[in-house]
């Protein structure tokens, strides 16, 4: 002999089903948003990526062209600048221009949107140590090479042309440490963008 169901057993079963579904594609939607945040945070470092990575290609390019021109340029300026003084501030510039190129290949290297996010993240970490390295490489370099310039102008009494060196120096270094405060802020920007995906 057959039971017969309950109405209200039914509607209960039916209210239950739908519950489960609800709980079902509520999963799926969140899922579906933190996979289109995802790839939106890695979009938006991907963006601070290429242009960090241009950036720095541009300014190895411009080193590698200009300082051995300028080299040539202080040789033939009369102000007694010695060859071998010439030749170190244009290989000081090629080589701080190929510092640049190296850094800017490591930054584009890779695709943040289709790799994993821990792995992004630890680029993106390398990214902001070997900033720190390559700013202080440069430094170190352009010490190298600007000592030897500023004995000269010392030594030569002429000190107008020291003033000039030491006004230029100022400003140099005015505009590479803002430039760098950019990029350094840029770098880290790139990175949160990636945690806020993790």
């Amino acid at each position: 002999m057959q039971k017969n169901m309950n109405p209200h057993d039914n509607e209960l079963d039916d209210i239950r089903r739908q519950w489960q579904s609800m709980q079902t594609n509520q999963q799926r939607l969140e899922s579906t948003n933190r996979q289109l945040m995802q790839r939106l945070s890695a979009e938006r470092a991907g963006t601070k990526q290429h242009k960090l990575a241009g950036f720095y290609r541009g300014m190895g390019l411009t080193g590698i062209i200009l300082l051995p021109v300028l080299g040539y340029m202080l040789y033939k300026s009369g102000m007694s600048m010695p060859l071998w003084m010439c030749i170190l501030y244009g290989c000081t510039g090629i080589a701080i221009g190929i510092l640049d190129i190296l850094f800017a290949s490591f930054v584009s290297r890779t695709d943040y949107i289709d790799m994993p996010v821990k792995e992004a993240i630890v680029h993106a970490h390398k990214v902001l140590l070997y900033q720190s390295w390559l700013r202080n490489a440069g430094m170190l370099l352009a010490a190298v090479v600007l000592v030897p310039i500023f004995f000269h102008f010392y030594n030569t009494g002429n000190n107008s042309v020291l003033i000039g060196a030491a006004t230029g120096l100022v400003a140099g270094l005015a505009i590479g440490l803002t430039l760098n405060f950019r990029k350094r802020r840029m770098a880290k920007r790139m990175l949160a963008d990636l945690e806020n995906d993790d």
